[in-house]
C-alpha cells in the first residue's frame, strides 16, 4: 500500500524483500531539501515528525520569483514586497520607469527599485534639509539607519537618501534647488539595498 510523507509526497506501493515503501518514506522524510508549496497556509501546515526543524526550506510557487523560505527554529524567514508609500508631494516618476517599490528576500536582504518624481509642476528644496518622501514597513527596514547616494536629476545637486529603522525615507540635497520642473526632479531607487531586521 502507498504511503504519504508529511511533505505530501506519495510513495507508491511497490513491494520487495526490503519493504521499499516505508524505507523510501523514511528516507524522504529525513531528507534536507526544498519542498514546493503553493501557499503560505500550505507552508505553515507542514508537520515534520518531531516538529519543524531549523533549516526546513520551502519554495513558494505562489509568489513572484518563487523564493525559498527557511524555518530558523523560531519563525519563517519569508518574502515580502510592496510599493513605497509616497508622501503627498511625491509620486512615481512615470515615463517607463517603475513605481518605487521594495522587496525583502528570505535571506533578510531588502532591495528597492523604481523612480520617484513630484506631483507639483515645480519643486523647491532647501540645502541640507531632510524631507520625508515616503515610507516602507519597519519590518523590511534596516536595523539602524542607512544612507545612500541615489541617481537624481542633474539640477538637484549632490543628494542623500536616508533609510531609517522605522521605515521612513528622507531625502536631502546638499546645495538645494529652486523651482525645478517636474521632468527635472527624480530620485532613482535602483540598486539601493540593505540587510533588514532579523
Amino acid at each position: 500500500m502507498s504511503q504519504t510523507t508529511w511533505q505530501g509526497i506519495v510513495v507508491p506501493a511497490g513491494g520487495d524483500a526490503w519493504n521499499a515503501v516505508p524505507d523510501w518514506k523514511k528516507f524522504i522524510e529525513l531528507g534536507y531539501y526544498v519542498i514546493p508549496v503553493g501557499s503560505q497556509a500550505a507552508r505553515d501546515a507542514l508537520a515534520p515528525p518531531g516538529g519543524k526543524y531549523a533549516g526546513l526550506a520551502v519554495i513558494r510557487t505562489d509568489l513572484p520569483g518563487q523564493p525559498i523560505e527557511t524555518w530558523n527554529g523560531t519563525k519563517w524567514l519569508d518574502y515580502s514586497a510592496g510599493n513605497v508609500a509616497l508622501g503627498g508631494l511625491y509620486q512615481g516618476y512615470g515615463g517607463g520607469y517603475g513605481t518605487p517599490a521594495y522587496e525583502k528576500q528570505p535571506n533578510n536582504r531588502t532591495s528597492m527599485s523604481g523612480m520617484a518624481g513630484t506631483t507639483s509642476a515645480t519643486i523647491t528644496m532647501l540645502a541640507n534639509t531632510q524631507y520625508l518622501i515616503g515610507t516602507i514597513p519597519s519590518a523590511v527596514a534596516p536595523v539602524t539607519g542607512e544612507t545612500f547616494s541615489p541617481g537624481t536629476g542633474s539640477k538637484m545637486g549632490a543628494c542623500t537618501l536616508y533609510v531609517r529603522a522605522d521605515g521612513n525615507l528622507h531625502f536631502e540635497s546638499a546645495s538645494g534647488f529652486t523651482s525645478i520642473t517636474q521632468s527635472q526632479f527624480f530620485i532613482s531607487f535602483s540598486g539601493i539595498n540593505w540587510r533588514a531586521k532579523p
